[in-house]
């Protein structure tokens, strides 16, 4: 996942609250509307200003989940 300056079918709007150090990597912590996404990056990832930021899914790297299960 990356943050990227425009739209584009793999990407979305999304609120972005807040980082959390988990030592070697960090988990962005963003919501689009009320369902929360994490989003794990490495910890020299430059943090986003709090607020609004576009979200891109490399679709190789995508993995979608329903009710806890891999879909």
């Amino acid at each position: 996942v990356k943050i990227g300056s425009g739209n584009s079918s793999n990407s979305l709007m999304a609120n972005y609250h807040d980082a959390s150090d988990m030592g070697p990597f960090r988990i962005l912590n963003c919501s689009y509307e009320n369902t929360p996404i994490k989003l794990k990056v490495p910890r020299e990832y430059k943090l986003p200003s709090v607020g609004k930021i576009n979200l891109e899914f490399p679709p190789e790297k995508l993995l979608t989940y329903h009710d806890g299960e891999l879909i």
